[in-house]
C-alpha cells in the first residue's frame, strides 16, 4: 500500500489503470460531456510544471489517482494549488489512500509556495466530509451551465 508521485506516461501504464478510469467516470461531472482522458492532454501540463501526478498502489494495481495544477491568480497576485482530480476505488476506500493524495497535493503546493490549495467535491459527496475534517473550509459554490 503506497502513494507515490509518478508521471502521466507512468500513470496510464499502470496495471489497473483502465479499470480505475472507468470507474471514475461513472462520477462525472454529469452536465459534463463524456471525459476523455487522454494524455495527450495532460503531457503539455506536466512538461511545463504545471501539472503533478500521484497514484495509490494496492495489490500491484493503480487503485487512486490524484493530479494538481499549479495556477496564478492575477486577482489576488499570488498562485494557488488546484487539486484537477483525486478519486479513489470504492474497493478501497477507508484504507486511507485519500487522505495520503489530498497530503500529496498539500505538500505540492507548500513547497511551491502556494498559499492555499483548492479541492472541489460533488454536491451530497462523503468526500466533503473528509475536506472538513482536515480543516477545509466551504468559500465557494460553483455553478455550472451548459453553452
Amino acid at each position: 500500500m503506497k502513494v507515490e508521485r509518478v508521471t502521466v506516461e507512468q500513470l496510464y501504464a499502470l496495471p489497473g489503470f483502465e479499470e480505475m478510469i472507468a470507474e471514475y467516470a461513472t462520477h462525472a461531472i454529469k452536465k459534463m460531456p463524456t471525459p476523455l482522458y487522454r494524455k495527450e492532454a495532460y503531457l503539455p501540463l506536466e512538461e511545463k510544471g504545471i501539472l503533478a501526478v500521484w497514484c495509490a498502489m494496492y495489490g500491484g494495481y493503480v487503485v487512486g489517482f490524484a493530479s494538481c495544477l499549479l495556477s496564478m491568480i492575477p486577482h489576488y497576485g499570488c498562485g494557488i494549488a488546484i487539486a484537477e482530480s483525486l478519486f479513489v476505488r470504492e474497493s478501497v476506500r477507508m484504507a486511507g489512500f485519500g487522505i495520503r493524495l489530498i497530503e500529496a497535493v498539500e505538500n505540492h503546493g507548500r513547497e511551491a509556495g502556494m498559499p492555499a490549495v483548492f479541492f472541489s467535491c460533488p454536491i451530497g459527496s462523503e468526500f466533503k466530509k473528509v475536506l472538513e475534517h482536515r480543516n477545509y473550509s466551504a468559500e465557494t459554490t460553483t455553478y455550472v451551465k451548459m453553452l
